[in-house]
């Protein structure tokens, strides 16, 4: 039985070798003590198309392959930290990511704890991650869905700090500009050694409406919230789902504030010219399966339908406070 299966999708036109091979070590040097192993999914060369995003500008994909992937568990300059017994397997991507990351589960569901879902440029900066999250939840294991880590990655941006550690949920406050652990910072006032002090973090683990970049979740949990929902071709929307489906099963996601991650990585920056021609299917996709539209759909009314149709659950958790009136899941 393993601790944990990390599982990581490098397939696409955005994909950087520097960027994989940043996440594969730094979460391999920072895990902690426990038995992991890595699932990493990578384009089939066969099977490569170049993509047309909505500027009209063409990329030819430059692929992430088996071989590449090897050769990193593989490198003997690595061998301190990635270990070459941690690559479960490398397989070529089935289609969706969806169809990926549903695959795993089904295979291994029954052979691990936990599952660790994350991105090909994530940069974990925290060490012995797995075991300060299991303590963290001591005692709740069964209560618990998403697991999320603190994204500083937003921090320095020219306008002031933004949060992306979790997804904004109901928060009364969750249209403002500033929230979170960021909301005492004003338009124009960018983070700087003498205003630190102005980030408020939870004093520890929190209540959280949902998964955002670096997700551990438990086998047990996982199969109450269910399968990765097809949504189209890409993830859009699927951690609002999942942080959703948790929620209406009762569990408890949580945010653990002193585990640091980055996403995306700051040193291999990506094409951020997305492919959004697929947006609008996302989006009324999820409209068929909830009956509302994320995210700007999420008005004072249907905020009041949610309250009162899953009253019994702990979806409208959220939408009774402010994004910093934190929750605790243990008291002092």
């Amino acid at each position: 039985m393993f601790d944990v299966l990390v599982f990581i999708a490098s397939v696409g036109p955005v994909v950087a070798k520097e960027n994989l091979l940043e996440a594969i070590y730094t979460i391999s040097k920072n895990i902690g003590e426990c038995n992991y192993k890595f699932y990493i999914v990578v384009d089939d060369l066969d099977n490569l198309v170049s993509y047309e995003f909505k500027s009209g500008k063409v990329h030819k994909q430059v692929p992430i392959t088996k071989r590449f992937v090897r050769e990193i568990f593989e490198n003997k300059v690595l061998s301190k930290v990635v270990k070459k017994n941690s690559l479960l397997e490398v397989v070529h991507t089935r289609g969706p990511w969806y169809k990926d990351f549903n695959y795993f589960v089904e295979k291994y569901k029954d052979d691990t704890k936990y599952f660790l879902v994350t991105h090909d440029d994530v940069v974990l900066n925290t060490d012995n991650f797995y075991n300060r999250a299991v303590k963290e939840i001591e005692g709740y294991e069964d209560e618990i869905g998403w697991i999320v880590c603190t994204n500083d990655r937003s921090w320095d941006i020219s306008d002031g700090p933004r949060s992306d550690t979790t997804t904004s949920g109901f928060h009364t406050d969750r249209e403002d500009r500033f929230r979170f652990e960021c909301h005492n910072f004003e338009l124009g006032q960018k983070l700087t050694d003498d205003n630190k002090h102005l980030l408020d973090l939870p004093k520890r683990t929190v209540k959280c409406h949902g998964p955002l970049d670096f997700n551990l979740v438990s086998s047990k949990a996982l199969q109450l919230i269910g399968p990765a929902a097809d949504f189209g071709p890409y993830t859009m929307l699927l951690n609002e789902d999942w942080a959703l489906e948790s929620l209406k099963n009762n569990l408890i996601n949580i945010w653990i504030p002193d585990i640091f991650i980055t996403h995306p990585n700051k040193r291999h920056k990506r094409d951020t010219d997305f492919d959004l021609r697929f947006e609008k299917h996302s989006h009324d996709k999820f409209h068929e399966k909830w009956g509302f539209y994320p995210h700007e759909g999420y008005t004072s009314s249907v905020i009041k339908i949610l309250q009162n149709e899953y009253k019994e659950t702990n979806i409208p958790w959220s939408s009774y406070r402010k994004t910093y009136e934190w929750d605790y899941l243990k008291d002092e």
